[in-house]
């Protein structure tokens, strides 16, 4: 034992008389060694996935680097939640590289979703990208909006006017998409704007700029709109082979329907125009 630590009294001594002698060369190990020490706990390799519209910068932004590669593996649920706080990923998955957290130290794959915008918002002069959650995310910016030409999003209008608070949007937002989804499949039509009117109704209008179809908007669910789609597939029948001569078709009432036609354009001639009886 006391040559054990006899050797080591020596050894030190030698060290410390080298370090006298030549100081350079003993600080430049001792910082290497320290920077070794710091990537050893530190450094981290990040393999990032799933992303389209954020940079690999944008998400590394979000990411706490400057905490030790132990501090991640105990506290990943920490870190997907940090990347979350971005409007623009509604999932989050962090975990290390493989399995062997030995073979792969300090490596972790950082996968996330993107929301995906489904509606146009409007919110005063501000257009939003809205997801199908019902989540803003984006303002519609130039470039996005050349990103999502062709994905022809339904514009919704009218909805932020009032100043409505978060769950009496939530509420509307959740008819209105799935009124969408009941309209587009009923008629067999895509939509290209949703206005909520003054008086809680909603006027629809399509792609093909033929009309625009008022139906009651209640938030009571899709009882009301599917007997109102019926009254509507009892009125185009009537109109069958004229239907370009009608401006607006508003479905709002109990047992009629309101139909405008189009300026300078001579009211069709119907010749068996049976009105809309309370159940079609």
């Amino acid at each position: 034992m006391r040559r054990i630590f006899l050797a080591i009294l020596i050894a030190a001594m030698i060290l410390c008389f080298y370090w006298i002698y030549n100081p350079k060369y003993v600080e430049k190990y001792i910082r290497l060694g320290g920077k070794a020490i710091y990537n050893f706990w530190f450094e981290k390799e990040l393999l990032i996935a799933g992303d389209s519209n954020l940079s690999d910068k944008t998400i590394k932004d979000l990411l706490p680097t400057e905490q030790s590669i132990f501090w991640w593996l105990m506290n990943m649920d920490i870190i997907e939640g940090d990347l979350k706080r971005n409007p623009w990923i509604i999932k989050a998955d962090v975990h290390p590289c493989t399995s062997s957290i030995i073979g792969l130290w300090g490596c972790f794959v950082v996968n996330i979703e993107e929301r995906k915008p489904s509606f146009l918002v409007t919110e005063g002069d501000v257009t939003w990208l809205v997801g199908e959650d019902g989540g803003f995310f984006s303002p519609l910016t130039p470039r996005l909006r050349e990103l999502y030409k062709d994905r022809k999003l339904c514009l919704l209008k009218g909805f932020y006017d009032d100043s409505p608070s978060a769950e009496l949007f939530n509420a509307r937002f959740r008819y209105v998409y799935e009124a969408v989804k009941i309209i587009e499949k009923r008629m067999h039509r895509r939509i290209s704007s949703v206005e909520l009117l003054p008086s809680g109704e909603l006027e629809v209008s399509f792609d093909d700029n033929a009309y625009s179809v008022v139906f009651s908007g209640g938030l009571d669910g899709a009882e009301l709109l599917h007997f109102e789609l019926d009254r509507l597939d009892v009125l185009l029948g009537q109109f069958e082979g004229k239907e370009d001569t009608i401006k607006k078709i508003d479905l709002a009432f109990n047992k009629l329907a309101v139909v405008t036609f189009k300026e300078n354009v001579p009211n069709p001639q119907i010749g068996n125009l049976e009105p809309i009886k309370e159940g079609q």
